[in-house]
């Protein structure tokens, strides 16, 4: 798994190419964000997991992205 992984790490491998399925665990929208605008155009970006997000925080996410983002939890 690479649940473990800084934002940094999961960015940089955001960057190259591949998509994500990350569990969402602590991670802020703030950092979710940061890792989706680094996802290349076309790649999907994966969040499992409950999370106590706001639907706006939400949004902000999907938005941030420059592939698609799932919701999924």
């Amino acid at each position: 798994m690479i649940d473990h992984l800084s934002r940094d790490e999961l960015a940089e491998i955001a960057r190259s190419g591949g998509g994500l399925d990350l569990r969402v665990g602590k991670r802020s929208a703030e950092d979710l964000c940061f890792i989706a605008r680094a996802m290349v155009p076309g790649s999907l970006f994966i969040l499992r997991g409950p999370a106590s997000f706001t639907l706006e925080e939400l949004s902000f996410i999907a938005r941030s992205g420059n592939g698609a983002v799932v919701f999924q939890g």
